[in-house]
């Protein structure tokens, strides 16, 4: 929930993002809010805004059932930040992030080879399936011969 708010006073231009309530920011959050009871998810995003705008003066929060937050990164060098970062920023470190994520999703383990490869049960038999991380409007890095299948 933290990190919405903070994407939101990063990025207020992005309308998903803009005049944030306790319910849009249940909803945004859907799935890792816990509650015992069914649809009380807004009320227990309402309390704890409520307690993080009592501990921490930089979280505005306003309203009754269904309050607005805010959060003021007035002091926070954002840019500063950007900068420091901005040698790992870039579209090789970006492939590399989701190709990890992608075989961390199919189970597979990056071998570092162009083809990685990694059985499943499909039809009650276990196949080989070979998995190839590219973008193929690239035909530089993955040339239309790389997608036939291995002999």
């Amino acid at each position: 929930m933290v990190k919405t708010l903070l994407l939101a006073a990063l990025v207020p231009n992005v309308p998903a993002l803009r005049a944030l309530t306790a319910g849009r920011l249940a909803a945004l959050n859907h799935g890792s809010i816990v509650t015992m009871l069914p649809g009380q998810d807004r009320v227990m995003v309402a309390k704890t805004l409520r307690d993080l705008a009592g501990e921490f003066g930089e979280f505005q929060v306003s309203g009754g059932d269904d309050p607005m937050v805010e959060v003021s990164l007035i002091r926070v060098d954002t840019a500063g930040i950007l900068r420091s970062v901005s040698n790992v920023d870039d579209a090789a470190a970006k492939r590399r992030l989701v190709k990890a994520m992608l075989w961390k999703e199919f189970e597979a383990q990056d071998k570092g080879e162009f083809v990685t490869t990694r059985p499943i049960i499909w039809k009650g038999t276990e196949r080989i399936v070979e998995l190839v991380f590219g973008n193929v409007r690239d035909r530089e890095r993955l040339p239309d011969a790389s997608c036939a299948p291995a002999a």
